[in-house]
């Protein structure tokens, strides 16, 4: 069995998907309209973060902060059942976050694709 971040290089490669691996971080970068994406493989494969970073500033002083936030807790709640919004206090940053926490158990590429894809959505 090959390791887990090796087998989301291969699914990629598979599907033609251009991205840039960091094989000592065990982290990936690729583009798909527009958007970053960032997969990591942590906890020596029994744990895989998919993020979408920065995908919008929202600062404290923004003029729509509260509507804003409402919006993005209402998205979560409405469409969001694999992953979820996240916002930093210090910069702003707002970005949508899936895990999938392994423990035990493999990961197969149907659960890969569809967290990828639902996260894209």
């Amino acid at each position: 069995m090959k390791p887990l971040f090796e087998q989301i290089c291969g699914w990629l490669d598979g599907r033609g998907w251009d991205y840039q691996p960091d094989w000592e971080q065990q982290r990936l970068i690729l583009q798909v309209e527009a958007m970053t994406v960032v997969i990591v493989a942590s906890e020596n494969g029994e744990f895989v973060t998919i993020f979408l970073p920065q995908l919008l500033t929202l600062g404290d002083d923004h003029p729509h902060y509260e509507a804003a936030l409402e919006t993005l807790l209402h998205l979560g709640w409405q469409h969001d059942k694999l992953a979820r919004w996240q916002r930093d206090p210090d910069d702003g940053e707002v970005r949508l976050r899936a895990d999938l926490p392994l423990e035990d158990s493999q990961l197969t590429q149907k659960q890969f694709w569809r967290t990828l894809e639902g996260t894209l959505q």
